[in-house]
């Protein structure tokens, strides 16, 4: 795997649910914080911010998504100040769910693909060298019209989370787990439909069946989407969705710093189904408090 400049030469070593990459012959994790790390990175330096930093960078990269960036600029200040940090910092940009769907689909089709979940690196000193402009990188992705995307992909989700897993099995059925691991495949087949409705018509048309287990990024979505509702009933808000379209990412990453209850739900998950198997997922206050082994 080769990126811009002579930043990342790295041959990719692969396991299911992990990505451990290599910098100038160093091994690297990613650590993926969510939009609230990033906002109290910048907030309480001191504190939060400095536990953070020398957790990550013991041993790995910050990775951020463009959903992050996304929200953090509608506010101008933080936005500006994270903006600073990370690009004087190993950190690297991720791809959205949509380019991390695409890429498992020519994985799927083509087995020499691999699935890179890292679309550019984020540091000044770097694309300076190579005469890049790191503002410019940032919002050619952190556009007014792929907000618009955003805001689009978080309508669709609160239609999804207002009518599923409910019309599949009632909520008292959801507390076997092989209702809630079948729901999880169904669910993840239709948010497949929204990204994918040619190639699954490929499949139909050869009369075989779409494998939307082989689609980590939507299985992940579906899960948190299923662990989120499953258990009282619970309104979508901008901050339930933004957690649910980043996890897409979360099979591809090491680290993920988030809040408290994603952490749980996160866990519940890795404890029941299997799932997120390699994934380590820290929560702010561990973060905080130095506690890593909760």
């Amino acid at each position: 795997m080769k990126k811009d400049g002579d930043w990342l030469h790295a041959d990719e070593k692969k396991y299911q649910y992990l990505s451990v990459i290599t910098v100038n012959g160093n091994n690297y994790r990613l650590y993926y914080l969510d939009t609230c790390a990033l906002s109290e990175l910048v907030k309480d330096r001191a504190g939060f911010g400095s536990n953070l930093l020398n957790l990550v960078l013991s041993d790995g990269l910050i990775a951020i998504s463009p959903h992050s960036l996304w929200e953090l600029k509608s506010s101008p200040a933080v936005y500006k100040d994270v903006i600073e940090v990370i690009t004087s910092l190993p950190t690297v940009l991720l791809k959205s769910e949509d380019a991390i769907i695409n890429d498992e689909y020519q994985s799927l089709e083509n087995s020499i693909v691999n699935i890179d979940p890292i679309v550019n690196h984020l540091m000044k000193a770097l694309h300076a060298k190579h005469g890049l402009d790191i503002l410019a990188l940032i919002d050619k992705h952190i556009t007014e019209k792929k907000k618009d995307v955003f805001k689009q992909d978080r309508d669709e989700t609160f239609k999804i989370i207002a009518s599923k897993p409910s019309n599949i099995y009632s909520r008292e059925e959801l507390k076997l787990k092989a209702n809630i691991e079948y729901s999880v495949q169904l669910v993840a087949y239709e948010i497949a439909t929204a990204f994918l409705l040619t190639e699954i018509n490929h499949y139909s048309n050869l009369k075989k069946e779409f494998p939307i287990a082989n689609f980590l990024s939507l299985m992940s979505i579906s899960y948190i989407i299923h662990y989120k509702y499953q258990q009282v009933e619970r309104k979508g808000t901008e901050s339930d969705i933004q957690d649910i379209l980043m996890s897409a990412l979360y099979p591809y990453v090491d680290m993920v710093i988030t809040e408290r209850h994603q952490c749980a739900i996160v866990k519940q998950i890795q404890k029941r189904h299997n799932f997120f198997n390699n994934l380590k997922i820290i929560s702010m206050n561990q973060v905080r408090l130095e506690k890593y082994d909760e």
